[in-house]
Order: C-alpha cells, then sequence, then structure tokens
C-alpha cells in the first residue's frame, strides 16, 4: 500500500540496493512525511549511507546525528 511507512521505506532499500539512490531517498523522505513517529533510527542511518553513495557528506552526517539522536 503507497500509503504507508513501510512501503516506501522499503522501497527505498531496495532502490539502495540497485544503487539509485536518489530514487532511495526520494521514497525514504516520503516514508518520514507519511509518519514521522515511525521514523526510526535505521531509516535515518539508510538516509546516510546512501548521501555519503552520492558523495553528500554534510547530508550523511546530518542523517548519522539524527541516528544517534534517536538511538544514543
Amino acid at each position: 500500500d503507497a500509503t504507508n511507512f513501510e512501503y516506501w521505506y522499503k522501497q527505498g532499500i531496495g532502490f539502495s540496493d540497485l544503487e539509485k539512490y536518489d530514487e532511495a531517498l526520494t521514497c525514504f523522505e516520503k516514508a518520514i512525511e507519511l509518519d514521522p513517529g515511525k521514523a526510526d533510527s535505521y531509516i535515518y542511518y539508510q538516509m546516510g549511507n546512501t548521501y555519503f553513495d552520492l558523495g553528500n557528506y554534510t547530508k550523511a552526517i546530518e542523517s548519522y546525528e539524527k541516528t544517534i539522536e534517536l538511538d544514543p
């Protein structure tokens, strides 16, 4: 169901596995937008990895910091 967090999160993981990083980020962001309360440290960790793979180290660090904030 394209209206829930899990759908978009799993799509993001799939795109990331295929090295389609821009698409992965779009999916992760959509998941968070749909249900910010379900966004845990792991989704931000995945976003950090994706930003890192794209060479956007500033955004990667921001995502990793959010990961630590949610799960010290």
